[in-house]
């Protein structure tokens, strides 16, 4: 089996911030935002998509 990572972002007061353009959760390859809306403290969540894998995650951030 693969690991898929898959995963969602939360900005400051827990307000969903869209990844490639959607408020769904993103999986499979480079997931990209548009610029953070405030200052403050994000989450990401981070799961499996199978949910039926465990392992590492690296999760690289960039400005770009």
């Amino acid at each position: 089996m693969v690991l898929n990572p898959t995963l969602l972002l939360f900005g400051p007061g827990g307000t969903r911030i869209p990844i490639n353009g959607s408020l769904d959760y993103c999986a499979y390859g480079l997931c990209a935002s548009g610029s953070l809306p405030a200052d403050g403290p994000y989450t990401f969540v981070v799961w499996d998509y199978g949910l039926d894998q465990a392992g590492a995650y690296d999760l690289t951030l960039e400005s770009i």
